[in-house]
């Protein structure tokens, strides 16, 4: 009877970490992928967010009315009283 019980906690031991591991692969990517590797499986990669908007192929300079957007939004800055200006910002 004693080594039937030891037998059975060894096994619910045993379930019960598997089932904490696999709940903690789940939970945090790190785990996961270090999981995928110990089981021999390379693990999909994470998509990645964009770091930077791309602009067009053409220069910058080269955009029509780009000098007159400029002074234009100078001249809109200046005619407009500070406190308005802070508080947009």
């Amino acid at each position: 009877m004693p080594l039937r019980s030891a037998i059975r906690g060894l096994l619910l031991g045993t379930v019960g970490a598997l089932a904490a591991l696999g709940l903690a692969a789940a939970l945090n990517p790190q785990v996961r992928r270090r999981c995928l590797q110990l089981a021999g499986r390379t693990p999909e990669p994470e998509a990645q967010q964009p770091t930077h908007i791309v602009l067009p192929d053409r220069a910058i300079a080269s955009w029509e009315g780009l000098d007159e957007a400029i002074e234009e939004g100078r001249q809109q800055g200046r005619e407009v009283p500070s406190d308005v200006a802070l508080a947009g910002a």
